[in-house]
Parts: C-alpha cells; structure tokens; sequence
C-alpha cells in the first residue's frame, strides 16, 4: 500500500514558497530554491500530480507476471511516496529510508515537469517512473545494507550494489514493456553492453579517491545509456532472462550484490 505525501507539491501550486529546506530528504544538503511556478509549469507539475493519482488507485507495476516471481510478496509492502518540488539536476526520484525507518519514494514535480514531456507521455513515464523506484523498495527490502553499502567507503562494494540495484530497477521498468516484448539482442544494445563493461572495468581500477566518488556518480547519471553500472546491470540480467527466464533472473536475485561485477566481467 502506498500513502502519498503531497503537502509540499500543493504547497507549491497554491503559491505558498515557505522553504520545506529542513524535510530529511533535502539531506545531505541537496535543496534547491525553486522560483515561482508560472502557468504553465503549474499545469504541468497538475497532469503530473493526477497520472500518478491516477496510478496509484489501482497501481499495477510493470512486468507483473515477473514481480510476483521475484517479490512473491510486493502486494503487502507499505510505504510513503513525497511528491516535492527542490531537487537539483540530475536528481527527480530518489527511494531511501526516512528517520523514522520507513522506505520512502521521493519524486520531484518540478523536475520532472522541466523535461517538456508531450500529455499523453506523462502517464506512461509516471508508470515507468512508480516501477523504477518500487524496485528499489523491494530490493532495500530484502537487502537491508545496501543502501548504507551503496554511499560507504568501501569502493568495489559500493559499484556492486549500485549495479545490482539500478540493474533490477532498469530492467524491469525497462520502457514500460514486458521483458518478452524487448528485443535484447539489437546491435544498438550490444554496444551498450560492451561499452557499459568496459567504462565498469576501469571505474574499478581507479584508486584515487576523489575520482573514484566521481566514478560512482557517473555510474547511474547522466544520460540513459550512459549510466555505465546502471546499464551493466540491467543488460547482463538481461541476458541472464534471455538465457533461463525468470529463474535466470531469481538465482541472481538469490547471489545478491556483494559480488555482481565480477559475474559480469568474468
């Protein structure tokens, strides 16, 4: 069950411009002041606000048949979604857990309303966008630390659980399609794949520490198909679906994330 947060988002619409800087997921110190919203940002940051309404009424993620596999019990989990307008580029949905201990989806109207979307994409990325970051809460579900792991000090651990993380998350929001719908093997994808396991490869060998943050940061941003771990990820679990299906994809979920790179590289 997902219960929405929206205060801030409304908040905002109404002209009410009070700094909502302190809320906990404005920390780190990420908040950024956003101007006034003219007419037509408003309407956008509305049809926003109604698709995921809309969604959440009766919210089906996308690849179901595979969810009730992989997450037999996805129905039954709770949480919060902040529906915000403050975060700087690049960031428009985050899935962390609040102070109180609760997962929480973040999603920044005002970002996501920047992006020029035509109306009748709005709902389709609202869909793709709910998936995403629910497997996200799924995964911090059954693997607790990797969160803490993903931001640690401890390089090698943080691009394993950022691949396996954003890997999942990639895949099975993957352009709003069923996974059987996709043609994993285009040369276009190949590319990718390849290009994504070498700029892996070597993020691994750095050893200076300022590049190494900046190599994390670069593993899931930036433009789509260049978002190296996210796309490593997602492409070799996609192999891993054409090869076995949905058991494929099960035994990667069971070998968790602590070693994922070297299951790709190998």
């Amino acid at each position: 069950m997902i219960q929405v947060n929206d205060a801030l988002i409304l908040d905002y619409l109404n002209d009410d411009l009070q700094t909502h800087s302190d809320e906990w997921y404005f920390n780190p110190p990420r908040y950024l002041a956003v101007p006034p919203g003219d007419d037509s940002t408003k309407r956008k940051i509305f049809s926003y606000l109604e698709a995921i309404r809309a969604h959440l009424e009766h919210f089906t993620p996308v690849n179901q048949p595979v969810m009730d596999k992989l997450f037999p019990l996805w129905k039954n989990e709770k949480l919060m979604l902040d529906l915000i307008a403050g975060f700087p580029n690049p960031y428009d949905a985050i899935t962390e857990v609040a102070p109180d201990g609760k997962i929480h989806i973040v999603l920044d109207l005002f970002r996501l309303a920047s992006y020029g979307l035509s109306p009748e994409r709005i709902s389709a990325v609202v869909s793709d966008m709910l998936t995403h970051e629910f497997i996200h809460v799924l995964i911090l579900s059954q693997f607790p630390a990797i969160a803490d792991d993903e931001t640690g000090s401890d390089y090698v651990l943080a691009m394993n659980a950022i691949t396996f993380n954003e890997g999942f998350a990639h895949l099975l929001s993957y352009m709003g399609k069923d996974l059987c719908a996709i043609d994993w093997g285009t040369q276009e994808l190949k590319t990718v794949f390849d290009k994504s396991k070498s700029s892996l490869r070597s993020a691994l060998a750095e050893k200076d520490r300022d590049r190494q943050v900046a190599m994390l940061e670069a593993a899931n941003t930036g433009s789509f198909y260049d978002k190296f771990a996210a796309m490593s990820g997602m492409l070799y679990l996609a192999k891993r679906w054409k090869e076995d299906g949905i058991q494929g994809l099960k035994l990667e979920l069971d070998l968790g994330y602590r070693d994922i790179v070297q299951r790709i590289l190998q």
